[in-house]
């Protein structure tokens, strides 16, 4: 009977633990603004990087011809 309430437990763990990582990514996006907000700002961020990398590459070529 013991391993058939451990098994309880672990259950009730996992649900539990799912609850908090949902209320900390809750958290997070509250942090800038909201959800629509913040895929905003990644959208953002995404475009920075590959503009810089667009960059890099550029530069690379440039000095394999040279």
């Amino acid at each position: 009977m013991a391993s058939v309430h451990s098994i309880g437990t672990d259950e009730e763990k996992s649900h539990k633990l799912k609850h908090k990582s949902k209320a900390l990514d809750e958290d997070r996006d509250a942090q800038f603004g909201g959800t629509e907000a913040r895929k905003a700002l990644e959208k953002k961020l995404l475009l920075k990087v590959d503009l810089r990398m667009c960059i890099l590459i550029v530069i690379y070529i440039l000095n394999y011809v040279s």
